[in-house]
């Protein structure tokens, strides 16, 4: 009986994370088509700072996410690789590109990014502290790539 109703706790928090990611998802695909932050706040029954407070991190993780993707691409073939994007990051730092400080900060942003992805609150104050990291890595990684 307990089992039984262990299991049901258990599929009843499965079905809130799923529900969790898929209204995450819709919410930066708002944002990305240029819905505000008022017009999805009064969609899901919140006020507009809530709102951002709950989705904004996730988006901006995403936007530093891509950045670091195309730098790291664009750094690495400018190298003459075709790296995957944490070959790519292992190379700027074997290079004395980027420091180990900043590789953490960078696999802080896809791991923040993962779980964003997985639906999970990445706070905004956490993605206010990798953005400041992010900009200036993003800086070094375009200085060190070759002119085209």
């Amino acid at each position: 009986m307990i089992t039984n109703a262990v299991e049901q706790v258990r599929l009843a928090h499965e079905g809130f994370l799923a529900s969790d990611a898929r209204r995450q998802a819709a919410v930066l695909e708002a944002r990305r088509v240029g819905a505000s932050w008022t017009a999805i706040a009064d969609v899901i029954g919140t006020t507009k700072q809530g709102a951002r407070q709950r989705y904004v991190g996730a988006e901006e993780i995403g936007k530093m996410a891509a950045m670091l993707d195309d730098r790291l691409k664009v750094y690495a073939q400018g190298q003459g690789h075709l790296l995957t994007y944490a070959e790519a990051l292992e190379l700027a730092i074997s290079r004395g590109v980027l420091s180990e400080h900043q590789g953490k900060s960078v696999r802080a942003v896809y791991e923040a990014h993962a779980e964003a992805s997985r639906g999970n609150l990445v706070p905004s104050k956490n993605a206010d502290l990798l953005a400041t990291d992010c900009i200036s890595i993003s800086a070094k990684l375009f200085s060190a790539a070759p002119s085209v």
